[in-house]
């Protein structure tokens, strides 16, 4: 008997139904999306910096098993993301994409630079 551990496709269903993250989710995004298992976030350091670490399981797109993206602030840097009170400055730092041959090779998942305003 196969047992089912948490709720399939949730990440994605949550980001879809977000419409601030829904309209950046292509339809190549929600095949590898659908795999996605875990998002855990950190603080990377006592300037307000944070690291966000999407955990999948084994998919058909690429190798890794976890993707990282690191997020730098500065008050004074330009502005790279703007949301509901939140301000983003400086620096967002993506995490390399190990794909398997021929899929999405034109294309670099989670290494997008959002600039969102309210």
């Amino acid at each position: 008997m196969n047992r089912v551990f948490g709720i399939p496709n949730f990440w994605l269903t949550v980001m879809k139904r977000k419409d601030i993250l829904a309209e950046l989710i292509t339809e190549d995004d929600e095949g590898a999306l659908q795999y996605l298992e875990d998002i855990k976030s950190c603080r990377l350091d006592d300037s307000g910096g944070f690291m966000l670490e999407f955990s999948f399981s084994c998919t058909p797109y690429f190798k890794n098993s976890k993707l990282e993206k690191k997020y730098k602030i500065d008050r004074d840097g330009p502005v790279l993301i703007k949301a509901r009170g939140c301000v983003i400055r400086d620096e967002i730092i993506p995490y390399a994409v190990s794909w398997f041959t021929g899929q999405f090779t034109d294309k670099e998942l989670f290494v997008k630079y959002i600039k969102m305003t309210k």
